[in-house]
């Protein structure tokens, strides 16, 4: 599984970034209590990650122009992420209160759904950055998720329980949590990415940059 591969590298980013990630992430939490910044905040965060991912030194500037360069981006991803929760609340409630055997089948369904959308719907924020192109962001998301499933989804359950002891020792910290998810699903993409450099030259589906 690509997370296992990608572990170390990410655990020693966030070692070797501690104090510039816990500060954003401060900074980003206590912005996001009015909301209406989330998604200035969450690009911000997908920025820095990508930037630290990629090698380069960071500072908080890069969280700054994330943020200011990307914003627009940030509030159509929000919208978008809003829109697909509510789609599968909507069928989750529709077919939860059908006595059917094929309303539980449908609930499955959306179940499923639900784990493909948390593995897809994080990653096309760092590959807008990259690419600065909607559909192709959006594109490489789909292909990059679909192909790390489990991984993407191992790297939710670490950041839960990051969040969970976060949460139960020092509260304000769990606003690090989107950060971490970030700089990890950039760590997958890299994997991804590499893997199919190093394939025979076969798939013409794949990611793009």
């Amino acid at each position: 599984m690509l997370f296992g591969a990608v572990f170390t590298r990410f655990l020693r980013d966030v070692w070797d970034e501690a104090f510039l990630i816990l500060l954003m992430a401060v900074v980003g939490g206590v912005l996001s209590i009015t909301v209406v910044l989330v998604p200035l905040v969450l690009m911000g965060h997908a920025m820095l990650a990508w930037r630290i991912v990629d090698g380069y030194a960071v500072s908080w500037r890069d969280w700054v122009n994330g943020a200011r360069q990307h914003w627009l981006f940030g509030y159509t991803w929000a919208f978008i992420v809003l829109a697909v929760a509510m789609i599968l609340l909507a069928n989750w409630h529709f077919y939860g209160i059908r006595e059917a055997a094929w309303a539980r089948l449908m609930q499955g369904f959306v179940v499923g759904a639900f784990f493909v959308a948390l593995a897809i719907l994080p990653l096309a924020p760092l590959f807008y950055i990259v690419n600065q192109n909607h559909r192709l962001a959006w594109r490489n998301s789909l292909f990059v998720g679909l192909r790390a499933l489990g991984s993407m989804l191992m790297l939710w359950l670490f950041v839960a329980l990051v969040s969970l002891v976060l949460y139960v020792f020092i509260p304000p910290l769990v606003a690090i949590a989107p950060l971490l998810l970030f700089l990890g699903s950039g760590h997958i993409i890299r994997a991804v990415l590499e893997r199919q450099e190093a394939a025979p030259p076969s798939d013409e589906n794949g990611a793009r940059f």
